[in-house]
């Protein structure tokens, strides 16, 4: 199996989740800053992450 293991449609799931659990984690959205905190949350970027089924855009 190669890239085309994984559905594009699968991505989006488990970014989410990600985006999700981190927001729920630092107390932030991406870019926001808040009064706990004294910095601002990070923005992010693409990252492949490959598994034996295949390789997912993260």
């Amino acid at each position: 199996m190669g890239t085309e293991a994984w559905p594009p449609c699968w991505s989006r799931p488990e970014n989410q989740i990600l985006q999700a659990e981190m927001t729920d984690h630092l107390g932030a959205s991406p870019e926001e800053r808040t009064d706990d905190r004294q910095g601002y949350r990070n923005g992010s970027y693409r990252r492949k992450l490959t598994t034996r089924v295949g390789r997912l855009e993260l």
